[in-house]
């Protein structure tokens, strides 16, 4: 046992936050929240053998180590072996995707659009958001997804409209019902169908845990990238949340045209924010989880910041409405179009009273 010593599952990736880290079990869609000095102790564990450990350090911190070793060998993250690190390869940060557009946006809220259009490329996923009045001939949706989401507003004949829509499309895997007088949700044999007392465009604040997206947040902004909105009058934006518009569906005439717009660099302008390059998201522990649709702005080439505060101060770990919660500015972290800067000493004496430093 002289030699052994503990290695994290390829699979098993820490990001490290200001004040936690977050292990992401990418194959089992799992993740842990610990304390920063768990990372120390990892590192300790995968540099040293056991047998290293025991002469090296005092009888405290052995027991603390030994914690940590218990609690990630219960948990699956890693393993303990006499074979050098090397011969396990670690992940290859690169991801890709075979669609142009991984995300397409409809609203079909307005009988005055001409949707009679095709998309000249196939889509990863497709949210429509309807209107029971709209008929459609479906030539807007031959680049057959592999899921469709149905967004539309509650009313007493929901049911007919739902079966409606389901007999138009097929891959239906979610129904998002707005406006509704219950929120709940219910699983049926091929979709789930999701009852909300809200109304939103917009794509939820999340996490999600998945290979493909902690890679492709490595370069990409998860919610920005490879996204393309059709709008209410038949606008053509990267997402709802978005100002700037490009063209109209009603003034598309080629295939071409389309091909114009999603490969244009201003189309694509967010698509390559990742949260590395965007203040207190590079901060965050979460950020390779995240899906945020918060509008980013540039301040400089490489700075990106938000104009609003994210729920988590990542400074503090605390959550908007968890006791002891205090904003960005109360910490002393200034972000803005100006620039970035941390009041360390003021966050190393509200974490000392948060969590008894």
């Amino acid at each position: 046992m002289s030699s052994f010593k503990f290695i994290l599952f390829s699979n098993c990736v820490i990001t490290k936050g200001s004040a936690k880290i977050v292990i992401q079990d990418l194959q089992l869609n799992q993740w842990y929240e610990l304390p920063l000095n768990v990372l120390e102790g990892i590192e300790i564990l995968e540099s040293k053998s056991l047998h290293e450990i025991g002469l090296n350090f005092n009888l405290e911190e052995v027991e603390i180590l030994e914690y940590y070793l218990d609690f990630l060998l219960k948990s699956e993250l890693g393993f303990v072996t006499d074979v050098p690190k090397y011969a396990f390869p670690s992940l290859e940060l690169i991801w890709d995707s075979p669609y142009k557009i991984t995300n397409l946006i409809v609203n079909l809220s307005n009988l005055n659009v001409n949707f009679d259009k095709f998309i000249p490329f196939q889509i990863q996923n497709l949210t429509i958001i309807c209107d029971e009045k709209i008929e459609f001939n479906n030539k807007v949706f031959q680049c057959d997804p592999q899921s469709i989401y149905l967004v539309l507003n509650y009313s007493k004949n929901w049911r007919q409209i739902v079966k409606k829509y389901l007999c138009c499309f097929k891959n239906v895997s979610l129904v998002i019902i707005n406006n509704s007088e219950i929120e709940r949700d219910f699983i049926t044999v091929h979709y789930v169908l999701k009852f909300t007392k809200k109304y939103s465009d917009k794509s939820i604040f999340s996490f999600e845990i998945s290979n493909q997206l902690f890679l492709e947040s490595q370069r990409y902004h998860t919610y920005f990238n490879r996204k393309l909105y059709i709008g209410i009058d038949g606008e053509i934006k990267n997402a709802f949340e978005c100002f700037e518009t490009f063209g109209n569906i009603n003034e598309i005439k080629t295939p071409e045209k389309f091909e114009q717009i999603i490969s244009a660099p201003d189309f694509q302008k967010y698509w390559f924010v990742n949260k590395e390059i965007t203040d207190i998201c590079k901060d965050c522990e979460f950020r390779h989880m995240c899906v945020d649709n918060r509008l980013p702005y540039q301040r400089v080439e490489s700075e990106w910041y938000h104009k609003i505060d994210c729920n988590y101060n990542p400074y503090i770990a605390k959550w908007k409405g968890e006791e002891g919660y205090q904003t960005l500015e109360e910490c002393g972290v200034i972000s803005n179009e100006h620039g970035f800067s941390i009041n360390y000493k003021k966050i190393a004496k509200i974490n000392a009273v948060l969590w008894d430093e």
